[in-house]
């Protein structure tokens, strides 16, 4: 195949896609170990991919990084040997004192510097996960179809918008967010709220 013919022939861009194989790989791979021009070409339609996708790309939630991390720390934790205890299920009765044998724990503690949001699992099975979650500003808008979540205030003081109601919070306040309903939180005090999360899934009906 002929220089130009093959800068007409889109077997670059498929190249670029990683959609070629077989003898058309080989035909397009050795076209531009020999041809500087068919490798500058590929090296443009690559910037031109790359730039599409930035601005097609939709932005992850906010939430997204700070719970895979809590994720990847929980399980590393458990593999290293971490012994599991059982955790409470929260409930309006929940007392801070009931999970006074995770917030001694100092590696259990949101570094210094964390930034807008933190969380630390203490437990996960099959009906619930449980962390202790700290919010720096607030978290954002969402709205839950599969899982109840059930905060226990431990330290500063937030405001929980549920629909178009306000609920304001302060260390031993319970408080749990109706499904299907969009709500957020903004942190009220001067240091960031500190909270007992736990995810509870429905159960679904008999």
């Amino acid at each position: 195949m002929e220089t130009n013919e093959l800068l007409q022939s889109g077997l670059l861009e498929l190249y670029a896609l990683g959609q070629l194989e077989g003898a058309a790989l080989d035909v397009v791979q050795l076209a531009i170990a020999q041809y500087p021009e068919v490798a500058r070409e590929l090296e443009q339609i690559e910037e031109t991919l790359f730039l599409l996708a930035k601005t097609q790309a939709i932005a992850p939630p906010l939430t997204a990084k700070p719970l895979l991390m809590a994720k990847i720390d929980f399980r590393e934790r458990v593999r290293g040997g971490e012994v599991l205890e059982p955790v409470p299920l929260l409930s309006p009765n929940a007392k801070i004192e009931d999970f006074e044998k995770w917030l001694v724990r100092k590696d259990l503690d949101a570094p210094e510097g964390f930034g807008a949001m933190f969380l630390k699992i203490i437990g996960h099975d099959r009906e619930k996960t449980t962390g202790l979650l700290w919010l720096r500003y607030g978290a954002p808008d969402e709205i839950h179809t599969d899982e109840f979540e059930h905060f226990l205030i431990l330290e500063g003081t937030c405001d929980i918008t549920v629909g178009t109601e306000v609920h304001s919070f302060r260390p031993g306040d319970y408080f749990a967010i109706p499904l299907h309903i969009n709500h957020n939180v903004r942190v009220t005090s001067p240091t960031p709220c500190k909270a007992v999360l736990q995810r509870t899934l429905v159960q679904p009906k008999r």
